[in-house]
């Protein structure tokens, strides 16, 4: 509970500060501490997942027991904190759903509300090589982000596609990497961004079956750069994807594998899916859009209006 407990007290320190302003709520980023216990306004909180579903289905929390003290004690905490808020907003349908199951809170008091590229999306707009053969990955979490599958995917890809090349940023894979295959580590600097751009401008598809994947802002970037999407079946990863590219099941290489070659040897199929995905992203997603969602219901919120299911 150390995380728990840094964080309530910078939070108490932090309202502190401000005790002399006019203010009237509160929107905290995730459920370490709980802003409600140190002002009167009303508080919110913004979500991507919630405890269960970490534990019960991150890879990396295998072995570990919903029953084992600190998980049950971080848990009641999470619920403290959800149930201490005027009104919850999630990233997506996929954590709603589960915040209203696991914590048993309506989901009148849920809002999902989306999210956003973290890449500007002015450095967004190129039209990609469809025809390039080039999938790209980028997450510094290789194996969850399903790296492995990806590799010995990509290998069975290459045998049939002699041409297809895979990039893969930010993770770096241990052992040998087989022929069409660069790995560019973690891109920082003042100009990560337009580098990172400039890689999706160069591809034909992206590619990211994670194992657990609360929501994965990288499909976005992907999708706002006009990228169809290969996710896997779980989390929020349908729900993003859609219909702009494909969904395979965690962990199976075969499927992804099929999936991968069918875009990469198909440039239409690519730009069509590709385009697609822009317009979704276009049409859903956009911290201005989130943005705006979370200040229409804390404004009614405080105006005292009541807020319907969203």
């Amino acid at each position: 509970m150390g995380q728990v407990r840094a964080a309530s007290q910078a939070a108490k320190r932090n309202l502190a500060a401000v005790e002399d302003c006019s203010y009237d709520a509160f929107l905290q980023i995730g459920t370490y501490c709980s802003v409600a216990e140190y002002t009167s306004k009303p508080t919110f909180v913004y979500i991507d997942h919630d405890l269960p579903s970490l534990v019960q289905l991150d890879p990396r929390m295998r072995g570990t027991s919903m029953n084992a003290p600190y998980v049950r004690r971080r848990i009641a905490h999470e619920k403290s904190v959800l149930e201490s808020c005027a009104r919850i907003f999630t990233f997506s349908e996929w954590c709603k759903e589960r915040v209203a199951q696991d914590y048993d809170i309506r989901p009148n008091r849920i809002e999902c509300v989306g999210a956003g590229s973290n890449i500007d999306e002015s450095l967004l707009t190129s039209v990609p090589d469809y025809g390039a053969g080039h999938a790209v990955m980028v997450g510094f979490d290789f194996e969850r982000k399903g790296g492995r599958e990806v590799l010995s995917a990509f290998g069975r890809v290459r045998s049939q596609l002699p041409s297809a090349r895979l990039t893969i940023v930010g993770g770096i894979p241990a052992g040998e990497l087989g022929p069409g295959v660069v790995v560019t580590g973690k891109i920082t600097g003042p100009f990560a961004q337009q580098h990172i751009g400039a890689i999706l401008a160069s591809a034909s598809l992206y590619v990211m079956p994670s194992l657990f994947e609360p929501f994965g802002i990288a499909f976005l970037e992907a999708m706002a750069a006009g990228l169809p999407c290969i996710g896997a079946n779980g989390c929020a990863m349908p729900e993003i994807i859609g219909e702009s590219g494909a969904i395979v099941p965690a962990g199976d290489a075969d499927s992804l594998a099929r999936s991968m070659f069918e875009l990469l040897s198909d440039p239409l199929a690519c730009r069509q899916l590709g385009l697609a995905a822009r317009t979704r992203y276009k049409q859903r997603y956009g911290w201005g859009k989130a943005a705006t969602r979370i200040r229409h219901t804390i404004q009614a919120t405080v105006a005292g209006v009541e807020l319907t299911a969203s």
